[in-house]
């Protein structure tokens, strides 16, 4: 949950309490753990996030399908299939497929270093499958090394005063 906010903090410049708010991990969540859609950017940001303790690797392919699934579930506005925390997400979403302009963002954060072809695959099917006419999906590989370089800019020339509980 919290890499999910991380990512949010860092890739669409949210407030603290913007990407707190956005976390929908939890059971029925279909594999998003965030949500959150910028109004004046007209982004809308899903991310699934997942903590790899040995630092190497990449998700199991399951969970990228259910990620894939989820990502189109949500696109084609089945909120039946969600939990209670992505339902609270629906009017924020309604108004992002309503803009013309929008654009989704998918973002896949993990403490890994790997991205298999497999799950490229997967991720190549949910833009091919969106994208039909225009190119209003993207996807962001935010891996350990896009982590690390994210805390290492934000800390440069500062000292560090962090507090962590593990």
């Amino acid at each position: 949950r919290a890499l999910a906010a991380y990512a949010l903090l860092n890739l669409a410049s949210a407030s603290v309490e913007d990407a707190v708010d956005s976390i929908t991990d939890g059971y029925l969540d279909n594999g998003i753990d965030a949500i959150f859609y910028d109004d004046k950017q007209l982004i809308l940001y899903l991310v699934q996030s997942k903590f790899i303790e040995s630092g190497f690797g990449e998700p199991d392919n399951g969970d990228m399908r259910k990620f894939k699934d989820g990502v189109i579930d949500l696109v084609q506005e089945r909120f039946d299939r969600f939990n209670k925390k992505v339902n609270s997400k629906k009017d924020d979403i309604q108004a992002a497929f309503s803009e013309s302009k929008i654009k989704l963002n998918i973002i896949l954060v993990y403490t890994g270093r790997g991205f298999s072809p497999a799950n490229q695959t997967v991720i190549e099917d949910i833009i091919k499958e969106l994208n039909d006419s225009t190119e209003w999906v993207v996807f962001t590989d935010y891996n350990l090394k896009s982590l690390h370089s994210a805390v290492t800019i934000g800390l440069s020339g500062k000292d560090i005063d962090r507090e962590l509980t593990l």
